[in-house]
């Protein structure tokens, strides 16, 4: 009786190399085909990115002076003190002198000018270093501020004393007596200025000042109590500083 596990013969060498599939033939073809397909159709480079442009600069201004022009004029407008009409009181310190004008330092960057013709003499008495109460009327063809003299009115009610004293201008009194402490001022109503204030040196000096106008400036004002005080040496100061300011060397 005959095994059944031996039934079909054992494979041999010989088998399994006839009945194997030729793998390995196709295999090498496969590596060999691929390299030589390489250097036959070598990869096409990837295109480059596209250069941006550079953005043009803008074109100059056609009329640079025009330009120019136009910013100092804006500069101006912003940085200048404003002419007011004549409603500004300034004190300005005389420079120069022309044979039609005055040139008056009112501390802004340029100077002002007043016409000769506004003095009584023809400013044949004015010098440099005086000093004027001017007021701004406007601007000239040479860029120069007009000015025109201010003149220091005298107050007529309380109305007025209280604008005088709102505004810190000053105002014309006339020295009515020396009294205890200091002096009388009429300035419209009776008003006290204390020696230390009056500008004067001594007691001489004060009695000098009787019957004189005088530039003072209030310092308190009760309209109920009616107490007014005004203050001649803070505007003789003032006056000083600016004279200083026009003698110092630039």
């Amino acid at each position: 009786m005959t095994n059944p596990i031996f039934e079909e013969p054992l494979p041999t060498p010989e088998n399994l190399a006839e009945s194997a599939p030729d793998t390995a033939t196709e295999a090498d073809s496969a590596v060999i085909a691929e390299p030589v397909q390489s250097l036959q159709e070598p990869p096409a480079a990837s295109a480059p990115a596209t250069a941006v442009e550079p953005t043009a600069p803008p074109a100059p201004s056609e009329d640079p002076v025009e330009d120019f022009g136009a910013l100092l004029k804006a500069f101006e407008t912003t940085h200048s003190h404003k002419a007011e009409s004549g409603q500004k009181q300034l004190l300005g310190t005389v420079v120069s002198l022309s044979a039609e004008q005055v040139f008056v330092d009112i501390g802004y960057k340029t100077e002002g000018v007043l016409p000769r013709t506004a003095f009584k003499d023809n400013a044949d008495s004015i010098k440099p270093g005086d000093t004027l109460h001017v007021s701004v009327t406007g601007r000239n063809e040479e860029h120069y501020y007009e000015l025109s003299l201010f003149k220091v009115a005298q107050p007529r009610d309380w109305s007025a004393l209280e604008a005088a004293f709102a505004e810190k201008t000053a105002i014309v009194g006339t020295v009515t007596e020396v009294i205890k402490g200091g002096l009388r001022v009429d300035v419209g109503v009776r008003a006290f200025m204390p020696a230390s204030r009056s500008g004067a040196k001594d007691a001489a000096e004060m009695e000098k000042l009787v019957g004189t106008e005088i530039n003072c400036r209030i310092t308190k004002l009760d309209v109920a109590d009616e107490d007014v005080v005004v203050d001649r040496r803070v505007v003789l100061e003032e006056q000083a500083a600016a004279s200083l300011k026009i003698a110092a060397p630039a």
